[in-house]
Parts: structure tokens; sequence; C-alpha cells
């Protein structure tokens, strides 16, 4: 019997170490587990500052679960996607519909629309304020590309007086029109696309000055008269400050805006000037920056009757402008900042 007992002791000294092994493994796994749980829970606590007794969406293998936001993390640890910010779309490519971009945010998913300006991809397409930069249609347009016919589809063609087509600011031949300063003009037939009225609109140019000569650029009247500031006027000049000659914007009706460039214009180069009323606001760009706006009265009317000239003021002289001009466009809305700079650039 002793025999017995020495010759199996090494036996029980195995199973003891087993049985040892055992528990301290068991022990360890449940540590982990209580660990992972404890994580969980802190971790759950912090997602999008939801309340611990909250309940989200997840998708699970195809399905839309509705779970308690304490088992979101064991669900994350699996492969499940999240909606935590509740609008309907999850974190991470799933088999329940298009990936949110930014699941902290409801008013960003891929249904949401594009909002203008402000820096983010509202709609998860990849793009950043796409629908900022594209233009509407023009209703009246004028690229000078060989003759002055409105491209707009409108049909206000202009007829061309002395102006002679000349290279455009990317060195296209016969696609700008060039003015001498002294009696060179191109009139535009009055017609409901521009006469500007009292709604929103931008009106859009290309000049090169090559004067330091005041000269008007375009320009729309309701009247013959010849004084500034009498009847209803809108156009764009280059006007003589000091001993440089600055763009000045203006839109006369029962109160007359002046709007003017903080630099000079008379340089030679090529300018992109707009002009935008949206709302109570005038406002005048110049290569895409804003130059300056002022306030105008609310529903302020200037509707204007006459014929539109394009270098040059009606029946008024000394008003030639001398340079070239290019595109001249209208809109009938206000374009917004990105889509002024989309003109520019």
């Amino acid at each position: 019997m002793r025999g017995y007992l020495v010759n199996n002791q090494p036996q029980k000294s195995f199973v003891y170490f087993l049985l040892t092994m055992f528990l301290f493994i068991s022990y360890s796994c449940q540590k982990e587990e209580s660990n992972i749980l404890e994580a969980d829970l802190s971790a759950n606590a912090e997602i999008s500052g939801k309340d611990k007794n909250a309940k989200v969406d997840i998708c699970h293998k195809g399905k839309v679960l509705n779970i308690s936001i304490n088992a979101v993390s064991a669900h994350q640890r699996h492969g499940d996607a999240v909606d935590l910010d509740e609008d309907g779309f999850f974190d991470i490519e799933n088999d329940c519909g298009p990936v949110d971009c930014d699941d902290s945010n409801f008013e960003i998913n891929p249904n949401a629309e594009e909002i203008c300006g402000n820096g983010m991809d509202d709609n998860c397409n990849g793009e950043i304020d796409e629908a900022c930069n594209s233009l509407p249609a023009p209703i009246a347009y004028y690229p000078f590309n060989g003759n002055a016919n409105d491209e707009s589809g409108n049909g206000n063609d202009g007829n061309v007086s002395g102006a002679v087509l000349t290279t455009d600011r990317f060195g296209n031949a016969y696609s700008a029109y060039s003015f001498n300063g002294v009696d060179d003009f191109i009139e535009i037939p009055s017609s409901a696309e521009n006469i500007l009225s009292s709604t929103d609109f931008t009106v859009s140019v290309w000049f090169r000055s090559t004067s330091e000569s005041e000269g008007v650029i375009w320009e729309k009247r309701s009247t013959n008269s010849c004084i500034p500031g009498e009847g209803t006027a809108t156009g764009l000049k280059q006007t003589s400050m000091g001993q440089e000659n600055f763009l000045e914007a203006y839109a006369n009706a029962s109160s007359n805006y002046n709007l003017n460039s903080r630099n000079a214009v008379d340089t030679g180069d090529w300018f992109n000037a707009v002009l935008v009323r949206e709302g109570v606001f005038l406002t005048l760009y110049l290569n895409g920056i804003v130059e300056e706006s002022v306030s105008i009265s609310p529903g302020t009317d200037f509707t204007t009757t006459l014929n539109l000239y394009i270098g040059k003021a009606i029946n008024c002289s000394g008003s030639n402008f001398k340079g070239d001009i290019d595109d001249f466009t209208i809109y009938s809305e206000a374009l917004s900042g990105s889509q002024i700079a989309t003109l520019y650039n």
C-alpha cells in the first residue's frame, strides 16, 4: 500500500497543478471581463452625452436593433454599426444603409442638404460646399466671342458702335471688346432681363483700363439727364480719387448709393467687378473680395427703362471708358461670396 501511494504522488501533484491553473485562469477571465465591463460603462457614459438609460439604434447583421446605451461598446467590438446622433445613418460600413460621415452631428448625413459657406460636408458626398460654387443660369450674358450677342438665350443682342474685338484675359483673340475712350460703346435694348427693379440681382463684368481718365464701364438709366443723382440709374465706372483711379458702383433711386473700391484699377490689369443687391444690402466685389457694402431702404426700386450702355453713360459727354471689357453678365439673384469667387477664379 505504501508503495502504491508513493508511485501515485506525481499524479496527485499534477492534478493539483491543473486545478490551480484552472482556478487562476477563471479568476483572470472574470477580472478581464470585469475590467472590460467597467471600461464599457465608462465609455458609454460619455457617448453623445446620453443618459445611462438611453437607447440607440445599431445595425446588426443587416437588421436595425434598438439597444441600451450601456451595450453599445460591446456591439462595436463585434463590428456592429451605431447611430449615435439618431439621424437614421450609422457610423461605419454596414448592411443597413449609407455611412454617416459625422455620427456626432444629426444635421450631417447622406440625406442632408449641402449648406453653402459653412466649410462642412453636410451631405457626406466627400465634397465641401460644392453647391455653393455652382452658378445659376444668367438672364443676360455677353461673352463677346466674336460679337455682342446675348448668349443667355433671351436674345437681347447688343449693337456695337465703334468698339473693336480684341484679345481677352486668357489670350483668346476676338473674345473681348476694346473701347477708345472717345465715342465707342455697345448699346443693349432695355428688357425685363436688365431693368434690375426691386428684387435681388447680380451684375458681373471683366474690364482692363488703359487710361487714367474717368469712364463708365456700364450704366442703365431711366432718364436722359446727365446730372449726377437725377433719376434712377445703376452703373459702374472708373473714377478719379486723388492721383489714382478707383472703381465706383452707383445705384440711384429714391436715395443715392455709392460704393467704392479700396484699390486703384487703372493699372492695366484685368479686374472682375461684381455688384450684388441682396435684400437691403448692396455689395461691391473686386476680384472676388468685398470692397464695400451699404444698406438700402427696404423695397428700393432700381427699375430703369432706357437702354443699357457698355463703355459709356447715356448721352453724357466725357463718360466714355478707355480699355477692354469682357463677359458682361446679369443674374436674377444675389450670388454668394463663394459663387463670386468662382466667377473670379
